[in-house]
């Protein structure tokens, strides 16, 4: 065989071998193409998505971008800017002194003279504040006080609504992310609302009575002033911790209430006042209206940021991977678009049940929480109890409202109870309050007993039982004498009905005294449910990485950079640079009021 021949014969298969691969880059590129516009086609259709359900959302009055947002705030003039006093007399707040951290950081508060004593424990004192602590902790503070003379014509009654403007830059956040707003006034108007539960609860305790009504009408005014301006749902959470902490503390001296013309008596017109707030639903209704239109311009923006490469950690970076999902993003964009609006129309319902029923939340959710698709939404999204803490709001402070009606009633009939609801109607009350977490009911109540109740989460009437709910956790245990842990969330309105229930309840085996949680460390909000055990991971959660770090972010609003605030308890929650951000959180309790982050 010649050297032509065997030259031919090797270079046979080294040929056939060269167009296997040329055959096979060629399908490899045809792929590539065929890839490429599959997603620049289902990119496009993405986007065309999004950008219909944004025109929709704008046609509702929402804003999608900060420019958009900016554009649609009414700040008010200084002369009915109740933030400028709120904000000074909160900076005057010493929280720093031994008195604030002695009465701040107890676990229980000191019993009012109606209440049964609470047996110190000699091991732990320092959970037990006294009268005399919270004396010298308001004289600390009596400039704070001082700086607040000038609020009261700002707030509540004599305004339709209230205005503030907290001064956030809006216009200008950090990397242009709304998600890097800080809201540092949130956590300094929690301060002073619970400056003012102080002053109540010393001024009940000495018997002035007739000092009670305007450190009331200020909480709510603070609640109010808080959810008028700061257009997020953490803001609406902690304005309806204020109400909450103020309904609680109405429900607390109700029993002991004395009303009347006399020295030291609360005055009617003061009470029927404060009744009047109370079964006003206008403000926090604006307020979750409010918060909606914030949580869209949230949504919205992180999504853009997103579907332009931005970094799933918000902080201005470049995401290779957030590229190559953009359609997804805007997919997840598109369907929180479509949700919000009907969540937002939930605070119009007459009750939550109504509300629940009215938008088919769990199929919607349940499609979030089983597909990887929706990551984002299921992150960014409100949960079902944000929707709930609205009605659980409202009827902490429609209970209030009646249990103050009802004590007027007994101070113009000698010390006698109302036979019924209906007997408070029009005198005391426009009409018989309906439970806003019943079907369509009002609130019960029961004269022999001196019990007034809601019929609490499961939306059935248990008879006013204040047993604990199997289905509930201590996540819902009430600062008062009234609790969302319960069957029904019951309201004692006599010494006697306060005095049995609370040792009914500590009979129950496993149950701590509500008493005992009469503690300032609870943020306001747990009574209400305002801030539920969903809010924030706590040392026993076991949530990923991407929940951990969407908590940080969200309580990053009310923090102020620079304070690390969190136990080393919660620091081993977080690892990596969701650990590095720890230092931007505020400090948060669990269910028992000890601290606890996101």
């Amino acid at each position: 065989m010649s050297d032509a021949t065997v030259s031919a014969e090797v270079s046979r298969p080294a040929s056939r071998a060269g167009k296997f691969f040329k055959w096979l880059l060629i399908v490899a590129l045809l792929l590539a193409i065929v890839a490429v516009l599959f997603w620049l086609i289902w990119d496009a259709g993405a986007k065309r998505r999004l950008e219909a359900a944004r025109q929709d959302l704008r046609s509702q009055g929402y804003a999608t971008t900060i420019e958009e947002f900016v554009d649609s705030l009414e700040l008010p003039a200084d002369s009915v800017n109740a933030a400028i006093e709120l904000k000074a007399a909160a900076g005057m707040i010493d929280l720093e002194t031994e008195a604030w951290s002695a009465v701040n950081g107890a676990r229980h508060l000191p019993t009012l003279s109606h209440e049964p004593a609470i047996e110190v424990d000699v091991d732990y004192p320092e959970n037990f504040a006294t009268w005399e602590q919270i004396e010298r902790l308001l004289a600390e503070n009596a400039a704070a006080f001082e700086a607040l003379e000038g609020v009261d014509a700002k707030l509540r009654p004599s305004v339709d609504a209230v205005q503030a403007d907290f001064g956030i830059n809006w216009a200008n956040p950090p990397n242009g992310l709304a998600v890097n707003i800080h809201l540092p006034d949130l956590n300094t108007q929690r301060s002073l609302a619970n400056l003012h539960r102080f002053a109540i609860l010393l001024r009940a305790h000495r018997g002035e009575h007739d000092q009670l009504a305007r450190p009331l009408l200020r909480m709510l005014g603070i609640a109010d002033a808080v959810d008028a301006s700061h257009y997020m749902l953490v803001g609406h959470l902690v304005a309806m911790g204020i109400d909450a902490l103020a309904a609680d503390t109405i429900i607390r001296i109700t029993p002991m209430l004395d009303i009347g013309d006399g020295a030291g008596q609360k005055t009617r017109n003061q009470v029927e006042m404060l009744i009047a707030l109370l079964l006003d639903d206008a403000p926090r209704r604006r307020g979750w209206g409010g918060a909606m239109r914030g949580e869209v311009l949230f949504q919205q923006n992180s999504i853009d940021s997103m579907s332009k490469g931005g970094s799933i950690n918000f902080d201005g970076s470049q995401s290779a991977m957030s590229r190559l999902t953009k359609p997804i993003i805007r997919d997840n964009g598109t369907l929180m678009a479509e949700m919000m609006p009907p969540l937002a129309k939930a605070a119009e319902a007459q009750s939550w049940p109504v509300a629940r029923d009215k938008i088919d939340f769990d199929a919607t959710y349940g499609e979030i929480e089983t597909s990887h698709r929706y990551y984002l939404a299921a992150i960014l999204l409100p949960t079902l109890n944000r929707a709930a803490a609205h009605f659980r709001n409202r009827t902490d402070r429609r209970l209030a409202a009646t249990a103050l009606a009802i004590a007027i009633y007994r101070s113009d009939n000698d010390g006698q109870l109302p036979p019924t609801l209906e007997a408070l109607v029009p005198d005391y009350l426009p009409a018989v309050p309906r439970d806003p977490m019943a079907v369509d009911a009002p609130l019960a109540y029961d004269a022999d007993r001196a019990l007034l109740w809601s019929v609490g989460t499961n939306n059935l009437d248990d008879g006013g039982d204040a047993s604990p709910a199997p289905s509930r956790d201590s996540s819902d245990r009430g600062t008062g004498p009234h609790d969302w842990a319960s069957l029904d969330v019951v309201i004692p309105l006599t010494p006697e009905a306060v005095a049995k229930l609370l040792a009914r309840d500590e009979s129950v085996p496993g149950r701590s005294r509500r008493r005992d949680a009469f503690s300032s460390s609870i943020r306001p909000g747990f009574a209400s449910g305002a801030v539920s055990d969903d809010h924030v991971p706590c040392a026993n959660s076991k949530s990923s990485y991407t929940a951990e770090l969407i908590a940080i972010w969200r309580l990053r609003w009310v923090s102020s950079p620079g304070k690390p605030v969190v136990t080393q308890q919660t620091t081993s929650l977080f690892t990596g640079s969701a650990k590095a951000q720890l230092d931007w959180l505020p400090l948060w309790p669990n269910a028992a009021g000890e601290a606890c982050g996101p």
